[in-house]
């Protein structure tokens, strides 16, 4: 498993053997994550050209297979593996959870955390996706940012609090509620979807 302290970042996604050099600012990547969101009912072909503007700039090579190419930049958008959003006491299997973040709907306490926490103003750096990642994942362990107190108010479980704490972070909750289709679980399912539907006209 890659290292971030050892290893420098990649800038290249691994399709069947072969490298496709990628742009990888945590904008574009972002962005990604929106084509996902809003595949769904769309041809494969077109979420791919959508995908390869944003990340290649260019056409993908005519002998990158369409599926493999999603499946590749699937891969790359999850990163290696994380930590934040897994627990040994969740006993919930990772797909019946509810979205704890979006990275458009949060924006805004993303990036006052990433300034509080980090001192980074997100507006005026460049930044690999990864190392993006990296950081998030790091403020679910600072205290008192404005995304992990959001992330946490949304995990937290109203039936053991007391009845006035329970108003409280009812209350809460639906003020930071996140809208329906605003999460990776969704988009990897339109992606799934599109996935198996050009699996099944290629007949494989």
């Amino acid at each position: 498993m890659l290292n971030i302290l050892t290893k420098a970042l990649p800038d290249a996604i691994l399709i069947n053997g072969v490298e496709l050099s990628i742009l990888t600012d945590f904008r574009l990547w972002i962005s990604v994550g929106e084509v996902f969101r809003q595949s769904s009912g769309m041809e494969i072909i077109d979420v791919i050209d959508e995908l390869a503007e944003l990340i290649v700039s260019r056409e993908i090579p005519p002998d990158i297979h369409p599926e493999d190419f999603i499946s590749g930049v699937i891969d790359f958008y999850k990163g290696y593996p994380r930590m934040v959003g897994k627990s040994k006491r969740d006993a919930k299997p990772a797909k019946a959870r509810k979205p704890d973040y979006d990275f458009l709907a949060d924006s805004e306490f993303i990036y006052s955390s990433f300034v509080q926490v980090y001192g980074i103003r997100l507006t005026m750096v460049e930044m690999h996706w990864w190392e993006f990642l990296t950081l998030f994942d790091g403020l679910m362990f600072a205290e008192q940012n404005a995304i992990s107190f959001v992330i946490g108010t949304r995990q937290a479980d109203v039936k053991k609090a007391s009845k006035e704490e329970r108003a409280r972070l009812n209350r809460l909750k639906k003020d930071f509620e996140l809208p329906k289709d605003e999460s990776d679980a969704k988009a990897e399912a339109n992606l799934t979807d599109i996935l198996m539907g050009g699996k099944k006209k290629d007949g494989r």
